[in-house]
């Protein structure tokens, strides 16, 4: 699956150029995905990464129809952003997720 430039997309939003994190209680954005991210990969070595939380925001379905529209493309957009997600985990620290 091709994310084109869902990286340089996401890193044009307003909280990451910014530097702000998500008020508490919100669903992640990029900025903090990213220094999540990079945080954890300082206390390497790993010989994997195991996630126990979520791929997709809360009610995802009602953000993309509110964003997008048609419901026809919900479930090959969440499963992109599922993917997405763990690409971008999996590259971070070269280890299976």
């Amino acid at each position: 699956m091709k994310f084109h430039n869902w990286p340089d997309i996401l890193a044009s939003a307003p909280s990451f150029q910014k530097g702000l994190y998500p008020p508490s209680g919100s669903d992640t954005n990029y900025y903090l995905l990213k220094s999540a991210l990079s945080a954890a990969i300082s206390k390497e070595p790993f010989d994997f990464v195991l996630i126990s939380g979520d791929y997709l925001r809360h009610r995802f379905a009602h953000a993309f129809n509110g964003a997008v529209g048609p419901q026809s493309d919900l479930s090959a957009f969440a499963t992109k952003t599922a993917v997405f997600v763990v690409e971008t985990i999996q590259r971070a620290f070269s280890v299976p997720v």
